[in-house]
């Protein structure tokens, strides 16, 4: 995925991808849209314990409704679907390879079959963890190893008395599955083996916040805005903000949170209106005609926060943090702001181990921490590293699957 800069001080775009000029993170705008308590209204706040219990009969309720019987079968029943998508991803070719631009730009783009036009980028590598799965759940998981790897993060925080939540997010095409593959599965459900991994990480008491039946549910709602950038290989921001619902009512079980809930707000947001053109990376790679397709589609809805005072949106005695990839761009403010508080940010390019080796240079850092999420687009756990560092690799434990 693309690297982003950092952001501007005192203002988050919920996107970040139009990344405001100085004047607008000086200034907001002098006539925004309505500003608006950006604290979600009172919701229960669900026990680790309760989130995992439900999370784990979902998916267990989704097997036996796919009428399979097994993992397996499921993910098998399935098989003439990736067989369509590789087949038309090995159709795709590269239209920019010489591009300066994004890497994503460099290479091919699966096209939607019809509208809104949507353009999955890099696809080759992008949705390998939906097109090359083994059809054997065991192998997918057996290859990919991170579900080993994740619990073990899980279990080195649990040993330091922190909390650890996971947020999977699937790419665009396992939302859509029918805008790229027409003979898709009726309950769209088109990678079996990724709810097999986030069945076996509750089965070994990893909290997850699995966005997939969420999505689902959402893009099915009348006038329905797109969850993923048209020309991007990244989430929209009506997605994140079904992901920001999700990891605030969780995080609500938490006094802190509920403290920081009760205080006067801090922070306000507001939605405005961006043309991401220059900034859709997969927009380098498209014909004069795909271009002119997709134009229409690539202004969006984008959130920005910023504080109300002198409380900033970021700290490094925050008790709550945030890690992961590129799909965290925008999160952070949106977080800081719903839970009037402000959050430590660790996120860094790809799904690397990156934030949990500074924290191993830095063990005093995390005497103030209370719960690490950790956000990664699911293309990443593909590639998640299965040699951690020594003292994480401590808490690896070895579960072949069965």
């Amino acid at each position: 995925m693309k690297s982003w800069p950092r952001l501007a001080p005192g203002l988050v775009l919920g996107l970040l991808l139009a990344a405001p000029t100085a004047a607008d993170a000086a200034t907001p705008p002098a006539a925004p849209r309505k500003a608006r308590s950006a604290r979600p209204p009172a919701a229960t706040a669900p026990s680790r314990a309760e989130s995992i219990a439900a999370a784990r009969r979902l998916l267990l309720g989704q097997l036996a409704a796919s009428g399979a019987g097994s993992w397996d079968a499921w993910s098998a029943s399935v098989e003439p679907f990736r067989a369509s998508l590789r087949e038309r991803v090995a159709a795709a070719k590269p239209n920019n390879p010489d591009s300066k631009g994004y890497t994503e730009s460099r290479y091919e783009v699966l096209e939607s079959l019809g509208e809104p036009p949507r353009f999955e980028a890099w696809p080759s590598s992008y949705v390998r963890y939906v097109a090359n799965a083994p059809v054997s759940t065991s192998e997918f998981l057996t290859r990919t190893a991170f579900v080993s790897s994740i619990e073990a993060i899980s279990r080195w925080l649990a040993s330091r008395g922190i909390d650890f939540i996971f947020v999977p997010v699937p790419k665009m095409t396992e939302v859509y599955p029918e805008a790229f593959v027409a003979a898709a599965p009726a309950d769209r459900i088109v990678a079996p083996q990724m709810r097999r991994a986030i069945f076996e990480l509750l089965e070994r008491n990893v909290e997850v916040v699995d966005l997939l039946p969420l999505f689902l549910e959402a893009r099915t709602r009348p006038g329905a805005p797109s969850l993923y950038q048209h020309a991007d290989p990244h989430w929209a921001w009506e997605a994140q903000k079904i992901a920001l619902e999700e990891i605030v009512r969780r995080l609500r079980r938490y006094p802190e949170v509920r403290k920081s809930l009760a205080a006067p707000r801090r922070f306000r947001t507001w939605t405005e209106r961006r043309d991401l053109t220059s900034v859709s990376a997969a927009f380098g790679a498209l014909t004069p005609e795909q271009a002119r397709r997709v134009k229409p589609f690539l202004t969006a809805n984008v959130e920005f926060a910023a504080p109300l005072g002198e409380t900033p949106l970021a700290s490094e005695d925050s008790p709550i943090a945030l890690a992961g990839d590129s799909y965290n761009n925008g999160l952070e403010g949106g977080l800081a702001a719903r839970l009037n508080m402000p959050i430590r940010d660790l996120h860094a390019s790809g799904g690397s181990l990156a934030p949990f080796k500074d924290l191993l240079r830095d063990p005093e850092s995390m005497k103030s921490m209370k719960v690490l999420i950790f956000l990664v687009n699911n293309q990443a756990l593909w590639e998640f590293p299965a040699t951690l560092p020594g003292e994480i690799a401590k808490f690896q434990v070895s579960r072949p699957p069965d």
